[in-house]
C-alpha cells in the first residue's frame, strides 16, 4: 500500500508540471497589484437546494476605492444575478455594452465591500460533480485570500473538495457543511459519493482509499508556502488545474518529483501581471532545471553560463531569503547584481517589448579612464571575461576604425592595420591571418566589445584595475 500511495504522489507532479496556466489568472491569481488595482480578500457562501447553486460572493476591500465601477466577469449560465452594498444593503450592479460592472457613489473613500449574488444550475442525480469556473471575478482586484462555504441540502452522503486547504466540514440533521480556505484566488469544487480518506503530506492533501502514510522531501524554500489538493478516484475523468488535481492512474518516475518542486517553486513567487513568467527562471535557478518558455529556459542558460558556482549559491540564496516579497524584474537584477558585485539590468531589458532575448552582462561599476581621461563607457562582464567597448576603446587610444562591406571592422594606425570579424576566432594584422584560442571580438546585445586580455595581447596596452577605477594605457612610445 505504501507503494501505491507513493506512485499517486509520483503521478501528482506531472500533472503540476502541465498545469501552468490558471483560470481567469488575470482576475484571481498571481501578480503584484498595478495603480488601478484594488487588494481585497473574498468569501464565497454556496447553498446547495436540488439542481440549484445559490451563490454569494462577498468581497472585503483592503482601502479606498479609487475609481466609480468595476467589471465584474461572471460564469457561464448565471442567472438572478444582483449586487449589493454590505454597508447600506444598496443595489450597485449596471451593465454597460454587455458588460456587468460594480458600481460605487462618487467620491468613494471608505473600503467598499460588496456581495454579488447568483444562481447556478446543475444536475444533482449523479455519483459525482467538477464545478469548474463557477465563481464570479472582479476585474482589477488582487485577492489576497479565499475561503469558500457550502452548506449542501442536497449531496447528504459523499464528499466535497476543494484546491483551498480544508479547513472543517460537519453532517447535521438537515445539511452538510464545509469550509476551505486559502491565499489567492478559488480553485474548482469536485464532489463525489464514496467517501476517501485524507493523507497530508507537507503543503499536498492526498484523497484516496489507501490507509498508507508516506512522506515527501520538499525543498524548504517551498514548505508551507503552497497548498494543493490531489483526488484519486475513478469515479470522474482525470482533471488537472493549478491547486486541485483528479486522476485515476499512477505513474512512479523520479522525474515527476523534480516538476512537482519546479511547479510549487514557480507558483509560490508573486510577480506583476506582465512579468509572471519571470518565475520559471526563478523555479529553474532554485531546482536546477530548465523548464517554462523557451525565453525563460534561455536566460536561465544565461545565468548558469555566466556566474561562478559561490555566486549561484549567493543567487539562490537571494532567492529563498525574500520568498514572500512582492517580486519585479528591478529586484531580480539588483539580487543578480549582488551576487556578483556588478551592476546589471538583464531581466528589465528582457521584460521590455523586444522580440530578441538580451543577453546576460554585468557593468562593472568603476570609471573607465583610457590614458587618464574618462570614457563615457563601463567595463563589461559576460561568461567571466572581462569586456570593454570596441570602438569607444580603440578610438580613445587614438586608432581609426572602419567598417568594411564583408562587415569586417578595420582598425589602423601607424601604417599597421588590423581586420576584426565579430565572434570569429582569428584576425588578420597585415594581411596576414592570425588564429586564436578565442573570440577577440564579440557581440552582445548589438554592440561590440574586445576582450581585455586580447587588448592588452593584441595592441600592447596595459590594462589596470583598482579599487576606484579601471585604467588603460598606450605603451611608452605610442
Amino acid at each position: 500500500m505504501k507503494r501505491l500511495l507513493a506512485s499517486l504522489i509520483s503521478f501528482c507532479f506531472l500533472i503540476i508540471a502541465g498545469a501552468l496556466f490558471f483560470h481567469w489568472s488575470e482576475f484571481t491569481t498571481e501578480g503584484k497589484p498595478n495603480s488601478q488595482d484594488i487588494e481585497a480578500t473574498q468569501q464565497f457562501h454556496i447553498i446547495h437546494k436540488g439542481n440549484q447553486f445559490h451563490i454569494e460572493h462577498r468581497v472585503l476591500s483592503d482601502g479606498a476605492v479609487s475609481t466609480n465601477s468595476l467589471p465584474i466577469v461572471l460564469p457561464n449560465g448565471a442567472k438572478d444575478i444582483k449586487c449589493t452594498v454590505q454597508s447600506t444593503q444598496q443595489d450597485c450592479l449596471t451593465k454597460e455594452n454587455g458588460q456587468f460592472l460594480v458600481t460605487f457613489s462618487k467620491g468613494q473613500k471608505e473600503p467598499m465591500n460588496f456581495s454579488i449574488y447568483y444562481t447556478l444550475e446543475k444536475t444533482s442525480n449523479v455519483n459525482s460533480l467538477l464545478l469548474e469556473e463557477w465563481y464570479s471575478a472582479v476585474e482589477n482586484m488582487m485577492v489576497s485570500s479565499t475561503s469558500i462555504q457550502i452548506t449542501d441540502y442536497t449531496f447528504r452522503s459523499g464528499q466535497w473538495f476543494s484546491g483551498l486547504k480544508a479547513q472543517g466540514s460537519k453532517r447535521l440533521e438537515i445539511i452538510d457543511y464545509y469550509s476551505f480556505k486559502g491565499s489567492g484566488g478559488p480553485t474548482s469544487l469536485y464532489w463525489q459519493k464514496e467517501p476517501l480518506k485524507k493523507h497530508s503530506i507537507e503543503g499536498i492533501d492526498l484523497y484516496s482509499n489507501s490507509n498508507a502514510t508516506s512522506s515527501i522531501d520538499m525543498p524548504e524554500h517551498i514548505k508551507g508556502h503552497l497548498h494543493i489538493t490531489i483526488i484519486h478516484t475513478n469515479l470522474t475523468t482525470p482533471y488537472q488545474s493549478d491547486r486541485l488535481m483528479i486522476t485515476d492512474n499512477m505513474q512512479s518516475v523520479n522525474e515527476l518529483q523534480k516538476q512537482l518542486v519546479w511547479s510549487f517553486t514557480k507558483q509560490s513567487y508573486s510577480f506583476p501581471a506582465d512579468q509572471i513568467w519571470l518565475g520559471e527562471i526563478v523555479a529553474n535557478s532554485l531546482t536546477e532545471l530548465q523548464k517554462g518558455s523557451e525565453r525563460s529556459i534561455r536566460m536561465y542558460e544565461d545565468i548558469i553560463q555566466s556566474l561562478t558556482e559561490t555566486q549561484m549559491n549567493k543567487w539562490k540564496t537571494l532567492l529563498t531569503e525574500n520568498q514572500d516579497a512582492g517580486m519585479n524584474a528591478k529586484m531580480l537584477d539588483n539580487w543578480l547584481g549582488e551576487s556578483t558585485g556588478y551592476v546589471t539590468t538583464f531581466f528589465q531589458d528582457n521584460v521590455a517589448d523586444r522580440p530578441a532575448i538580451a543577453q546576460l552582462m554585468f557593468q562593472v561599476p568603476k570609471p573607465v579612464y583610457v590614458n587618464e581621461k574618462q570614457m563615457d563607457a563601463k567595463m563589461i562582464v559576460h561568461q567571466e571575461k572581462m569586456l570593454l567597448p570596441f570602438k569607444s576603446t580603440l578610438q580613445s587610444l587614438g586608432y581609426d576604425m572602419n567598417e568594411l562591406e564583408d562587415k569586417a571592422i578595420l582598425v589602423t594606425r601607424d601604417g599597421n592595420t588590423y581586420r576584426f570579424y565579430s565572434d570569429q576566432e582569428y584576425f588578420i594584422y597585415n594581411e596576414e591571418n592570425y588564429g586564436l584560442l578565442s573570440k577577440p571580438v564579440i557581440t552582445i546585445n548589438g554592440e561590440s566589445y574586445i576582450d581585455q586580455y586580447w587588448l592588452e595581447k593584441l595592441f600592447n596596452i596595459t590594462v589596470e584595475k583598482s579599487e576606484s577605477k579601471i585604467s588603460i594605457s598606450s605603451p611608452p612610445n605610442i
